[in-house]
């Protein structure tokens, strides 16, 4: 994705037709998920959670998970999330911009200077359980 950072693949899909609520965004959900290569822009693996705040952390990596970025960012109450990629030890950036939609994240990278950059994925979200300590 950045130069060398080939895949971090975040993000083509059109943009939903119909706008999240805030009863969409639901917090303490994860998105865990791998992409296949599409063309020249290499397979990612990604990892993005929502906090109870809306505030969203995570990572994606590729490279055989020799390549990491960091991902950080906050939803938006219609639902929409513009979060930043940053290359673990190196200085390269990128932007995901994001719609979550029932139960689905639809994501688009730009700004990597890599050929994933324009890419979009729309990905399910996962629900895990809590268990009590």
């Amino acid at each position: 994705m950045f130069g060398r950072i080939s895949a971090v693949a975040l993000a083509g899909f059109a943009a939903m037709l119909t706008p999240a609520s805030a009863a969409d965004i639901q917090t303490g959900r994860a998105y865990s998920f791998h992409t296949g290569p599409m063309g020249a822009c290499r397979s990612a693996s990604w990892y993005i959670y929502i906090d109870d705040d809306k505030s969203i952390e995570g990572y994606a990596s590729w490279d055989r998970q020799r390549m990491r970025a960091t991902i950080s960012g906050k939803v938006n109450n219609d639902g929409t999330s513009q979060l930043q990629a940053k290359e673990v030890d190196g200085t390269r950036t990128a932007a995901l911009n994001g719609r979550i939609e029932g139960d689905y994240y639809t994501l688009t990278l730009s700004g990597s200077g890599t050929p994933c950059d324009g890419k979009t994925w729309k990905v399910p979200r996962q629900s895990y359980g809590f268990i009590p300590g």
